[in-house]
Order: C-alpha cells, then sequence, then structure tokens
C-alpha cells in the first residue's frame, strides 16, 4: 500500500515532460491565425499567385512552431515573418525575376486600366517596346543589363517598365504623345545606341491596350527583320 509520500513522488516527479511533437492548443490557434492573416494580406491585391505564396509561406512557419513547441518562441518576431513572407510573395508574382522590372502578365493587366483611364479623361498614352540588337549572346546580356539600368533610372515616376521575356522591354506612358515618344527614344538611343524600337500611342493606333500592343509588336518585328 503507497502512502502519501509515494502518491507525491507519482504525481509530480513523474509527470511526463511535453515534448516537440505535442504543441499545446495556443500555438495551434497562433499559426492557424497566422495562416489566415498572411492569406488576407496577399489576398488584398486580388493576386493568386501571391496567395499561394503567402500560403506557403505561412505553412512553413507554422510547420516549424509545431515542430519546435510554444516555450522556444519569440511569437511577436513570428508574426513579423510571417507578414514579410507575404510581402516578398506578393513581390515575387508582380515582378520578373530576372530584370527587376513589372512581369508580362501584370504589364497586360496595367495596361488595360491605363487604356481605360485614358479613354475616361481623354488623356495621351504612348507604348514603347525596345529589344537589343546585339551580334552575340554576351553582347545581348550586357544590353539588357543597361536597358534594365536605364529603365530604372530614367524614365518618370508614373512611366510603367515591364519585361516581356524573349529580349523585349515595354514602357506604358501615360500623358505622353507621339512627340514625347520620339523624344524618349532619343535619349535611349544616345545611351544605348545598339537598340530597335517601335512605339504606338492612344487613340491613333487604337483605344484597347492590345491593339497598342499589336501595333507596336508588328512593327519592332519588321524592323528587327530589316536590321537583320
Amino acid at each position: 500500500m503507497r502512502g502519501r509520500g509515494d502518491q507525491a513522488a507519482t504525481t509530480t516527479g513523474n509527470t511526463p515532460k511535453r515534448g516537440p511533437n505535442r504543441p499545446s492548443v495556443g500555438v495551434l490557434t497562433l499559426a492557424a491565425v497566422c495562416s489566415t492573416g498572411a492569406l488576407l494580406l496577399s489576398a488584398s491585391n486580388s493576386d493568386l499567385l501571391a496567395v499561394a505564396a503567402a500560403t506557403a509561406a505561412a505553412g512553413a512557419i507554422a510547420v516549424e512552431m509545431l515542430r519546435m513547441g510554444p516555450w522556444q518562441h519569440d511569437h511577436t518576431a513570428i508574426l513579423g515573418k510571417i507578414f514579410a513572407q507575404a510581402q516578398a510573395g506578393r513581390r515575387l508574382a508582380i515582378y520578373d525575376r530576372d530584370s527587376g522590372l513589372f512581369a508580362h502578365w501584370y504589364m497586360a493587366l496595367r495596361g488595360q486600366e491605363e487604356c481605360a483611364r485614358a479613354a475616361r479623361y481623354e488623356r495621351r498614352l504612348g507604348l514603347l517596346m525596345i529589344e537589343p540588337r546585339a551580334a552575340t549572346a554576351g553582347e545581348e546580356w550586357a544590353l539588357k543589363s543597361e536597358i534594365g539600368r536605364w529603365m530604372q533610372t530614367e524614365l518618370r515616376a508614373t512611366d510603367i517598365a515591364g519585361y516581356l521575356g524573349n529580349g523585349r522591354y515595354v514602357v506604358l506612358a501615360p500623358e505622353a504623345d507621339p512627340a514625347a515618344i520620339e523624344k524618349l527614344v532619343g535619349r535611349l538611343r544616345t545611351r544605348i545606341p545598339a537598340v530597335e524600337t517601335a512605339y504606338s500611342a492612344f487613340p491613333e493606333d487604337g483605344v484597347a491596350f492590345q491593339q497598342l500592343w499589336r501595333g507596336a509588336t508588328t512593327r519592332l518585328s519588321a524592323r528587327s527583320a530589316e536590321a537583320a
């Protein structure tokens, strides 16, 4: 028959310690809240790729929390990390990874918005396409770097620059008529002579973004073929 001392020893001394694989309900709740918060933060821009990236980031951190247990964490730091990952997910979704400029799909979206704005307020809009003219792959790589730097440093704050892939770049220039686009091309060629350019203007070449895009692409392809 065990006495009170034995019972006390059993109660206090032999109580199993919670290991890192047995998280508390509080940790599970915090992980769920963090994941939902990151998801909503990314979804605010209606960007499905950003939602997926933020969800993956939040899930990875939640797994880490469950593995290590609540007593080894600074929960405030974890929350900050999750929201930083959500912001990074949005950036990766919107920007082209190689050039740092806006991605192809985002330029199409902004182009539609800018055309609608130009039509509504009877304003001008220019679309400029740029392509490096290089003899070797090494020269093309160097020209791409120069074009990217020029677009990031020399354009107006209201201009929207993007990378289309296959060595082609595009600039949406609100409030720019053909004369303003010609001046922009002149500044570009002064800095980087080995480029081919073509542009289209709203509303002369169309009132929809697809029309402006098609016009500039056709002209650029024709000029590239002539140069070759």
